[in-house]
């Protein structure tokens, strides 16, 4: 976790009244320095004020005690003393330091947040994309699709041809009835091979669609969809931009991982999925991770 390299301190701290307090307090001295190494722990962790661990698991007195290297009777004398005087508050998340922010450099604790955010959802979405890929090799080959329809083909055709042939028969008419007339058809080839490509493009969209909680505008996103990763590309300006799955995935996750980290848990204000895959996709595009 990437922290602050340096906090500040008032220059007058020693002249609050709850510092003298403490400072005349039998462990005064000891509880000061412990109170010092509780802002720096914050500074390290940029977590608002929060002392986390590996920012998520909070510390408890005994790790307090081996960190700072001081008893720990007087690592518990120390937090009851700051939570009495309000120094500190205990939380479910762990023990956040009161009025943290106000006194350090803000604007540098948020770009540092903003720059491990970033480097999380990064790390986030290259593993999501490996398993993008893994599904997507997952999936039933073409090859297999095709065979698959030849198969179908040939008995649909083998029965055709045992048709014709009792036809012939009962009706008794001209023997030299070609019966290979419903023999597979080179255009019939292209027709399957296409069908197998049309249902490959909807598996690819819905393993899209399946990360994306608002279920709003599927037919339109599907349109948008096909548009991006054809050939030719998507118009958006005057300019066309072809995208790949992994391209579209990754934007897509992208868009719902800032909301998450965003708290917003009311889908109402998400965009309809049919608005974030129109022209609005490239604003959540990051074309240095390439297709």
């Amino acid at each position: 976790m990437a922290g602050m390299q340096w906090i500040k301190l008032r220059i007058d701290m020693f002249d609050d009244e709850k510092i003298k307090i403490i400072q005349a307090m039998p462990e005064g001295d000891a509880i000061l320095v412990i109170w010092i190494r509780m802002i720096a722990l914050a500074g390290k962790c940029n977590a608002n004020g929060l002392v986390l661990m590996d920012d998520e698991f909070p510390y408890t007195d005994e790790m307090l005690s081996i960190i700072f290297g001081k008893p720990l009777q007087t690592i518990k004398l120390a937090l009851k003393t700051f939570e009495r005087f309000h120094m500190i508050e205990s939380t479910v998340k762990g023990i956040y330091i009161a009025n943290f922010e106000k006194h350090q450099n803000i604007e540098g604790m948020d770009k540092i947040r903003e720059q491990n955010r970033l480097r999380k959802q990064r790390e986030r979405e290259r593993k999501e994309a490996l398993l993008l890929e893994e599904s997507l090799s997952a999936a039933v080959p073409e090859d297999d699709l095709e065979t698959a329809g030849n198969d179908s083909v040939t008995n649909d055709v083998t029965g055709m041809s045992r048709d014709m042939s009792r036809d012939v028969t009962q009706q008794n008419k001209n023997k030299d009835i070609n019966i290979n007339i419903c023999a597979p058809k080179p255009h019939e080839t292209d027709k399957r091979k296409l069908k197998a490509d049309q249902e490959q493009l909807v598996k690819d969209f819905e393993i899209i669609y399946d990360i994306y909680p608002k279920k709003v505008g599927r037919t339109v996103a599907f349109a948008h969809y096909k548009q991006w990763i054809s050939p030719k590309g998507k118009d958006v300006s005057g300019k066309r931009y072809h995208l790949t799955n992994r391209q579209i995935y990754l934007a897509v996750r992208r868009y719902v991982r800032e909301q998450e980290e965003a708290g917003n848990d009311d889908l109402k204000y998400w965009k309809n999925f049919d608005t974030l895959m129109g022209r609005q996709l490239l604003d959540y595009m990051d074309w240095e991770e390439g297709g």
